[in-house]
């Protein structure tokens, strides 16, 4: 079988190519076309696949990097926690030494105006305004 140009569409004043294949030849021929153009297409796919699975790997690790970043501010919010608490029991520790000395003091002298029964009164009542803060 032979096979011209002029069927193709080309002018006829220009040269011809003639293609002279068998009929085997010719079938192996669209069916290795076929499978190029399936591989083809496969090797789109998993290309646009890899790029997708780029993209989601991209993404993980950028939800890792946000998550170390957040335990991180939770350590340090529980290390300031972790000193109020400390702070706290400093306070209420220095409260009682103020309280103590308030009542020795009390119990050792005798009061003999209202002055003297309410300085100690005063002295108890500041220390716990300034054990708590205010």
């Amino acid at each position: 079988m032979t096979f011209t140009g002029l069927a193709s569409g080309q002018p006829a004043n220009e040269p011809t190519i003639e293609i002279c294949l068998e009929l085997d030849d010719a079938q192996g021929l669209v069916y290795r076309l076929k499978d190029y153009e399936i591989v083809k297409k496969e090797n789109d796919l998993l290309r646009e696949k890899d790029k997708v699975q780029e993209q989601r790997i991209a993404n993980l690790e950028k939800e890792v990097d946000l998550l170390k970043q957040e335990v991180s501010l939770q350590q340090r919010i529980i290390s300031i926690k972790d000193m109020e608490i400390a702070a706290q029991g400093r306070a209420i520790q220095d409260l009682h030494d103020i309280t103590d000395r308030a009542i020795k003091l009390a119990e050792v002298s005798k009061p003999t105006g209202l002055k003297e029964i309410f300085t100690p009164l005063a002295i108890i009542v500041g220390a716990i305004l300034i054990a708590i803060g205010l």
